[in-house]
């Protein structure tokens, strides 16, 4: 795993101003939105946008308390879940307890778990962002730095198009500048290198590159313990995807684009171990 405080992704100082700036940008978004938009669906078959947002809302809270649990060095326990099967079904009760929950609370509960990050993160040094905690979602334990990385990627990237397509604009990554993207796309190859799914990759041991054309290359290795990840390639990979910008990155990343058809489109282009590459999406959480 990299030293994610040598990243500036990670930086106490950028995290702070990052968390700050991505809930601006999401109030303004939010802001903008129609009564109705808020049960429109954001995927086909998917959440609609009001439950999107119940969902960001839900894991902006069990960041928190992970956070909470890493400083404080005690184990994070959260009722009726304990390994990665399990998130499917959190997710679902989570979403259920807000069924009731109005649009503008759901907001309310996502920005203060975002105040409260940014709160904190200015108070935190070295060896505080550098402590750990289990957290039953993901592989192996994640760092406290990674999961203030986590508040602004999980719903700034991870869930960005899915916002958007509630009201049919483009993902929210479009507005973001360059230098705030490449901190996001950062923050989110840590996220899904800890959310590798063990039970299926088995003893699988292989490593990938992703770059965009202009701009930032990351890596992922993938083996029984976890794996690793950073930014940079990694040396002799099994699989190398490139991506003529970082838009056509973030929409195959987050599904808004099935790989094979980023790449008959000339939107991406994959060589090595082409099996492995079309097999990636399904190692992972989703």
């Amino acid at each position: 795993m990299p030293d994610v405080q040598t990243l500036e992704a990670f930086s106490p100082t950028v995290l702070a101003a990052d968390l700050i700036w991505q809930q601006h940008m999401l109030a303004d978004f939010f802001a903008g939105l129609a009564p109705a938009d808020w049960e429109r669906p954001t995927e086909k078959g998917g959440w609609t946008l009001r439950q999107t947002v119940a969902h960001l809302a839900s894991v902006a809270g069990l960041y928190h308390q992970a956070l909470e649990a890493a400083l404080n060095g005690t184990p994070l326990k959260v009722a009726g879940v304990s390994v990665q099967d399990d998130l499917l079904d959190f997710n679902k009760q989570q979403i259920a307890q807000r069924a009731d929950t109005p649009p503008e609370a759901l907001v309310k509960e996502l920005f203060q778990w975002l105040d409260t990050a940014a709160e904190r993160t200015s108070s935190l040094n070295a060896s505080q962002l550098s402590l750990t905690v289990d957290l039953f979602a993901y592989n192996r334990p994640i760092t406290v730095a990674e999961l203030l990385g986590g508040q602004i990627a999980h719903p700034g990237l991870v869930h960005a198009a899915q916002l958007a397509n509630g009201v049919g604009s483009k993902p929210l990554w479009n507005r973001y500048p360059p230098d705030f993207l490449n901190r996001q796309l950062t923050r989110f190859f840590g996220l899904m290198s800890h959310a590798y799914w063990l039970k299926r990759a088995g003893s699988r041991v292989a490593s990938a590159n992703l770059r965009v054309r202009g701009g930032g290359s990351w890596h992922i290795i993938m083996n029984p313990q976890g794996g690793d990840w950073g930014e940079g390639l990694a040396a002799h990979p099994s699989v190398t995807y490139w991506f003529t910008s970082a838009d056509a990155m973030c929409c195959a990343l987050t599904f808004q684009v099935d790989p094979l058809r980023a790449m008959f489109t000339g939107k991406a282009l994959a060589y090595g171990n082409l099996i492995l590459g079309l097999q990636m999406p399904s190692l992972f959480l989703t």
